[in-house]
């Protein structure tokens, strides 16, 4: 398709290729073959004329490449947009192109965007499902200032493929491009694969732009421009960072936003509270709605030797703990003194919706890598103390998610070195009957 408006610049560099993916449209590029071309010099021996003039030319280096996005989330934001396309949410797919006032190849004059992909998709021509595989991250020309990126989207059961080039107009990440359209029958997405029949109550998928929100088995689509950033959800709110800007907003009314520096969102019978927690000698916790303060179920106190007050807050169940200078916790009790941690490390922990259970990442098992990645989670019962299961996953658990009977983990990349660690996969576990569901994706799903 041709673009209006974008001066894109296609960027393509040494690319992975590879099997298809369990969510049917995003393929981490870790788990792919890669393909590398060498080239070896040969030496010469022509001998250049030699002169008697003294050169003054200085070569001036080249400025390094800044990177706008990485492989993995192009991969991201395109899965995200095509998982919009296939469920029919038109209007969250449109909404980088119509914000920006692009008109795209082959839409009419007075056709809106989204009635443009509705036409183009039209006898499910656009639910896949779709291999994504990113040529490389986005780069930024430094001429126009704007960023760009090819990534390759392949049906996969033709194997008919279109290169996407996503980039930036004035800033702003633009996808305006179609899969390759095939008619086919509908799949499962994320949600329906994670959880088959059996949902929890509420689900948020993080995706382009956009929310997409199942509640009591259904699902609908919101727009929001904030989503790309969100890393917390918690009733209706969101607590998101973008471009710099760190701050909780509305879920579905995305103008409505308040800036909080560092927010963790909690909840106090029903309530959501937001707990600012940058430092470690203070924090604040308020309600969003009103921007009232209120008083945290724990009393602040500073400690020494890197240790640190820690608490949680959910329904009407409190945990508190100790933290240490390596960001993991060392002692976990309710607010009654039940030890819910024992002998175990925890890393991340999650109260589950009810409050009755608590999830951990537990950098204690003999199968954790380190005291800082750990592919075990484990569940103890919050009245008692009991554990009642623990899980190992394939790779190094990077977030949690818990509802009452289902707890989601995000599975990170194979290597707990890096400093900017990228999903590869989430894992659903029923923590009643032990099921595990693994779906290969980059989105992030959130269980407020």
């Amino acid at each position: 398709m041709h673009r209006v408006l974008l001066p894109w610049l296609v960027v393509v560099v040494a690319c992975s290729g590879g099997g298809s993916s369990a969510e049917l449209t995003s393929a981490p590029t870790t788990a792919l073959a890669t393909t590398t071309s060498s080239t070896t010099a040969e030496a010469t021996t022509t001998s250049a004329a030699t002169t008697t003039i003294a050169s003054t030319t200085t070569a001036t280096p080249e400025p390094p490449t800044e990177v706008a996005w990485t492989t993995q989330e192009a991969e991201r934001h395109v899965a995200n947009y095509l998982a919009a396309l296939a469920a029919g949410a038109y209007e969250q797919a449109a909404w980088s192109a119509h914000g920006n006032g692009i008109q795209l190849d082959g839409q009419a004059d007075d056709e809106l965007p989204a009635d443009y992909l509705r036409r183009q998709c039209a006898g499910e021509a656009c639910v896949g499902p779709y291999e994504v595989v990113a040529l490389g991250p986005g780069l930024v020309d430094p001429t126009t200032a704007q960023a760009s990126s090819g990534v390759r989207v392949t049906h996969i059961s033709t194997g008919e493929e279109k290169v996407f080039n996503i980039g930036t107009f004035e800033g702003q990440l633009v996808i305006d491009d179609l899969p390759p359209l095939v008619p086919s029958e509908p799949s499962p997405g994320l949600v329906e694969s994670l959880f088959g029949s059996d949902m929890p109550v509420r689900v948020v998928a993080q995706r382009f732009n956009a929310f997409e929100i199942w509640k009591g088995g259904s699902g609908e689509w919101v727009t929001n421009w904030w989503a790309d950033g969100a890393h917390d959800v918690e009733g209706d709110w969101a607590a998101v960072r973008h471009r710099g800007l760190s701050q909780v907003v509305q879920v579905r009314d995305p103008s409505v936003a308040v800036e909080s520096e560092c927010p963790e969102l909690m909840s106090r019978n029903g309530q959501v509270l937001v707990l600012e927690r940058c430092w470690a000698d203070e924090w604040r916790m308020f309600d969003p709605d009103t921007g009232e303060e209120t008083a945290t179920p724990v009393p602040f106190k500073s400690l020494e030797d890197g240790e640190t007050v820690y608490f949680i807050e959910r329904a009407r169940t409190v945990v508190q703990g100790l933290g240490d200078a390596e960001g993991n916790l060392t002692d976990l009790t309710t607010s009654i003194g039940i030890d819910l941690l024992g002998d175990d490390y925890a890393g991340l922990a999650a109260l589950s919706v009810d409050g009755r259970s608590l999830a951990y990442v537990d950098h204690a098992d003999p199968a954790a890598l380190n005291h800082f990645w750990s592919p075990v989670v484990a569940v103890r019962d919050t009245s008692t103390g009991e554990e009642l299961g623990r899980w190992t996953v394939d790779h190094p658990i990077g977030c949690i998610e818990f509802a009452n009977s289902w707890l989601v983990v995000c599975e990170m990349g194979e290597d707990p070195s890096y400093m900017e660690p990228h999903q590869v996969a989430l894992v659903a576990i029923n923590t009643e009957s032990g099921d595990l569901n693994r779906v290969v994706t980059r989105t992030r799903l959130f269980l407020p």
